[in-house]
């Protein structure tokens, strides 16, 4: 038997309406919805989760960087989000949210952001990593 064709002919395969949707789903749509394919979007969708007042507590950041923690560890938090998505594209994320701030967008050459990465304290992920499992 043909597994498209329905077990009893002549009725709908939707008779029993459709199967529910997986919360990876519905989590999919809603991140898409809320415009979470830019940084700014991503870090509301999450503020009542880990708010960004409390990433900036935890960031030791002395100095004024364009990759400072909480865009880094948003920018990384939408490439673990895309499945396999690339540096490149968490540096273009970067570049629009930055550019509809009216500020200085950062060069679309990775390095900046991957070192960025690299020097996240493991004490902010630490801290974030408790706070949401609170």
């Amino acid at each position: 038997m043909n597994k498209k064709e329905p077990f009893l002919t002549g009725f709908s395969p939707n008779l029993f309406g459709r199967p529910k949707r997986s919360t990876q789903a519905i989590f999919k749509d809603s991140l898409h919805d809320l415009g979470s394919t830019t940084i700014s979007g991503l870090s509301m969708l999450f503020e009542d989760i880990l708010p960004l007042s409390k990433i900036n507590q935890w960031s030791n950041d002395e100095r004024k960087l364009i990759y400072d923690s909480p865009t880094t560890l948003w920018a990384w938090f939408s490439q673990i989000l895309e499945a396999n998505a690339s540096c490149h594209k968490a540096v273009t994320k970067v570049q629009a949210w930055r550019e509809h701030l009216g500020l200085e967008p950062p060069s679309p050459i990775t390095d900046a952001y991957c070192k960025a990465r690299k020097r996240l304290p493991n004490n902010l992920l630490e801290l974030a990593n408790d706070h949401v499992l609170e």
